[in-house]
């Protein structure tokens, strides 16, 4: 049995001005079936593009493609300055607040990566903020003659990312070659992935379903396995995400993440008055 799309939504990237492209993805149009994922941006940026900022009550996570051209510097007001290299990941735990920055290590070299906004439940929305960074040679690999699955975040297969996300959460970056491979997942987890090159085939109960290029394709939370089949020479490069969703409401204020508008507020007033700290120059 394998578990049914429940929706799908093409990539297209736009350009913001001349350093940064981006496409978004998130909970406007996809819905509920990615909670506890709130957004993706599939960026590329060359330049500079935000100043630093804060963020409360989520997790701010960088993934940099493993194709990325350009790395990423993070720094931010607890003290951490990283280097996101690609197929490195980079976790900001807002928690109850914090103020970074991420801009590319050279000025015109183009950055390719995951900018992933996930949600924290209330009960650690106030946790205290850190940086978790993880270098791509640290992340455990599955190959085989068919695929080489690299476990970025979460436990598939008997290994586990070291890294601590919050909250616990499934990222696989997959690279399929001629063949197929099938993802086993718990019933009551919101799964989605994301096609960023090749062509390849879904199978679903009552048949199969292209998979192309430059889309988002989400899955219904029920019993069943995701089987993906490449039957091309080229290789499908793919993103899966899978998470127990939180299902609690959410109230945005700008970049604070909040269950409710007076707590999103009060983020607010808490970075006015310098309570989230400020990255040194």
């Amino acid at each position: 049995m394998y578990k049914n799309i429940s929706n799908a939504v093409r990539i297209i990237m736009t350009r913001k001005s001349e350093g940064f492209a981006v496409s978004q993805i998130g909970i406007h149009n996809l819905g509920k079936w990615i909670d506890p994922v709130i957004n993706i941006d599939l960026f590329e940026m060359s330049q500079p593009t935000f100043p630093p900022h804060p963020h409360a009550g989520f997790s701010a996570v960088t993934y940099m493609l493993e194709s990325s051209k350009g790395s990423f510097q993070n720094r931010d007001s607890r003290g951490d300055s990283s280097i996101i290299s690609p197929g490195d990941i980079h976790w900001t735990l807002a928690g109850s607040g914090i103020v970074h920055e991420e801009v590319p290590t050279v000025s015109g070299i183009s950055c390719s990566g995951l900018q992933i906004f996930v949600n924290l439940p209330s009960i650690d929305k106030e946790i205290e903020p850190k940086g978790l960074h993880l270098k791509t040679e640290e992340m455990p690999t599955i190959t085989n003659q068919y695929y080489r699955a690299k476990i970025v975040s979460g436990e598939w297969q008997g290994k586990k990312s070291p890294l601590p996300s919050y909250p616990n959460i499934l990222i696989l970056d997959i690279t399929l070659k001629t063949g197929e491979i099938t993802i086993e997942l718990p019933e009551e987890n919101s799964s989605f992935l994301l096609s960023l090159s090749g062509k390849g085939i879904i199978l679903q109960n009552e048949g199969e379903v292209s998979l192309e290029e430059n889309f988002a394709i989400c899955f219904q939370q029920e019993k069943g396995k995701i089987t993906i089949k490449n039957d091309l020479a080229e290789d499908l490069k793919l993103i899966l995400f899978s998470g127990v969703p939180i299902k609690e409401p959410l109230f945005p204020i700008g970049p604070f993440i909040m269950n409710t508008e007076a707590d999103g507020h009060r983020k607010y007033s808490e970075y006015k008055q310098g309570k989230m700290g400020s990255i040194p120059t």
